[in-house]
C-alpha cells in the first residue's frame, strides 16, 4: 500500500492493471482524505494522471456512498463543464448512479442530452448520458417522449452497447 501521496501517484501512473486499480481504490477508501488528492489530480493534472485519478475516484465513490456524498455537489457542478472525454465517461457513470442535487439538474440534463445525441461521442459517455436522462425522466416524466425520440433516431447507428441500453430504456418508457 502507498505510504505517501507520491507512492499513490506512482502506483496509478506506473502500473495500469485492474489489480493496481483495486489496490488504489482500497487505499483511498481506508484513507478517505486521499480522495481530495484524486479530486485535485482529476481537475488539474495532465494525462495520464488525470484520467487514472478519475478511474480510481469513480470506483471509490461507487463502492463507498459516504465518500460519494462528500463529493456529490462537486461532481454535479463539474460534469456539465467537462471537456476531457474520459472524465465525462467516469463522472457520467457516477452521476448515473447517484441522486442528482436539484440545483444542478438542468445543467446536467443539458450536457447529457447534448452528448447523448453526438454520434462522435464514445459509446460509454452516450450510454451514461442516456441513463442520466432516463433517471431524471422519473422525476420529470415530460422528458420521456424526448428521450424516446432521441433513442429511436440514434438506434440503428449506435454501437452495440448503445442499442442494448436504449432497448432496455425504451421498454421501461414504452
Amino acid at each position: 500500500m502507498p505510504k505517501q501521496d507520491r507512492d499513490l501517484k506512482d502506483l496509478i501512473i506506473n502500473n495500469l492493471s485492474r489489480t493496481t486499480k483495486t489496490m488504489a481504490v482500497n487505499y483511498v477508501i481506508e484513507n478517505p482524505e486521499k480522495l481530495n488528492l484524486l479530486w485535485d489530480w482529476l481537475n488539474n493534472a495532465q494525462d495520464p494522471l488525470k484520467w487514472r485519478s478519475a478511474w480510481v475516484f469513480e470506483e471509490a465513490c461507487i463502492l463507498n456512498q459516504e465518500l460519494l456524498q462528500k463529493y456529490k455537489d462537486r461532481i454535479a457542478r463539474l460534469f456539465p463543464k467537462l471537456e476531457h472525454v474520459p472524465l465525462r465517461r467516469m463522472l457520467g457513470n457516477i452521476i448515473s448512479k447517484m441522486e442528482i442535487p436539484e440545483a444542478y439538474e438542468s445543467d446536467i440534463l443539458d450536457a447529457a442530452l447534448t452528448w447523448l445525441q453526438d454520434p462522435k461521442m464514445p459509446a460509454a459517455v452516450r450510454v451514461h448520458c442516456m441513463t442520466i436522462v432516463f433517471n431524471l425522466s422519473k422525476k420529470y416524466p415530460e422528458l420521456q417522449q424526448e428521450l424516446k425520440e432521441i433513442l429511436h433516431y440514434n438506434f440503428d447507428t449506435g454501437s452495440a452497447g448503445f442499442r442494448n441500453r436504449a432497448g432496455k430504456i425504451l421498454k421501461k418508457i414504452a
